[in-house]
């Protein structure tokens, strides 16, 4: 599926990549790597690939992107870290490696506060919760009903554990009364498979929107505040009676000592944060560059504790999980 995307949107991007490093090595051959902590297929690969295709266009470098899956993204946020210190290996990731994974984890063979360095960030990603597109379950009155109908099989799947994926499931089951079972597959794309043929009733995820549109999996509802302009037959939650909200954002990262000028040239105020809408892979993102400052405090004080108190410990997560 082509996805246009917004001409200074790309050259937010390549001023980041070029402001964080990236391809400080000019003289250099070869290509820059960017990371992906999921299996093909998926939301988060979907969009790297958009990324490195039309990164590679404005700069003129080879951009490959080369998928390192399992733990739900921190397999590849280890081979940032011992990547080789040259400033041509990303990570592309969602925000749990870098932000939550710190607070539900008992150990992490990195840390995201030293070990990485952030350069933008990219998209802002509202969840949903879906069924295979055969189900019985058109709405999400149906799936509660089912589930309490069914409490020896109420479960739900997501791409990664100790996510927001996660605690987004655990929060609906908490708004219906339930205890809900979490299931993790090792992406998204596993996860489609499952639902497409009934081994689950239910997955959360960023979706990849062909699924949606060709009828192989049926959107309940999305975390959003407000309706996606993509998915406006996709009611939220709170719609449907369910308090729950909540996004997640994905951001690529390198590794730190990259110098970070972009934002402190005043006199371009336009390298300091591109946006723009457009129609992505999971629906209703919203696409733009913010600065890494912003997005450094956005991990160190907003979304970690946020979804540590609100979908963990008000869902019951009290205990970290092992690596």
């Amino acid at each position: 599926m082509s996805i246009p995307f917004n001409r200074r949107l790309l050259l937010g991007l390549g001023a980041a990549a070029l402001a964080s490093g990236v391809f400080a090595q000019g003289a250099s051959n070869t290509p820059v790597k960017l990371l992906v902590g999921f299996p093909p297929g998926g939301s988060i690969d979907l969009t790297a690939r958009l990324v490195s295709e039309k990164l590679a266009a404005a700069l003129g470098t080879t951009v490959i992107v080369e998928n390192r899956a399992g733990a739900g993204g921190r397999l590849a946020a280890a081979v940032l870290k011992s990547a080789p210190p040259d400033g041509r290996t990303i990570m592309l990731a969602p925000s749990a490696p870098i932000v939550i994974a710190p607070y539900t984890f008992r150990k992490l063979n990195y840390d995201p506060k030293t070990d990485f360095a952030p350069v933008a960030k990219l998209v802002n990603l509202p969840l949903a919760i879906a069924v295979g597109g055969d189900s019985p379950i058109k709405t999400l009155a149906d799936l509660t009903a089912w589930y309490k109908a069914h409490p020896r099989q109420a479960a739900f799947g997501t791409s990664a554990a100790g996510s927001q994926l996660h605690f987004l499931g655990l929060m609906y089951g908490q708004a219906i009364h339930m205890e809900l079972t979490h299931v993790a597959y090792q992406g998204g794309a596993p996860l489609v498979t499952d639902l497409i043929g009934g081994q689950i009733p239910a997955g959360v995820d960023q979706f990849p929107l062909e699924f949606y549109k060709s009828g192989k999996i049926r959107l309940l509802a999305t975390s959003s505040p407000e309706r996606s302009p993509l998915l406006p037959d996709v009611p939220t939650f709170k719609e449907q009676g369910v308090n729950v909200e909540g996004q997640a954002w994905s951001a690529p990262s390198c590794q730190p000592g990259r110098p970070r000028r972009w934002c402190k040239d005043r006199r371009r105020p336009d390298r300091c944060r591109q946006s723009g809408r457009h129609q992505s892979p999971a629906g209703g993102r919203r696409h733009g560059v913010g600065g890494p400052a912003r997005l450094r405090v956005r991990g160190r004080t907003g979304q970690g504790q946020h979804a540590l108190a609100e979908g963990g410990r008000g869902v019951g997560f009290s205990r970290r999980l092992k690596a």
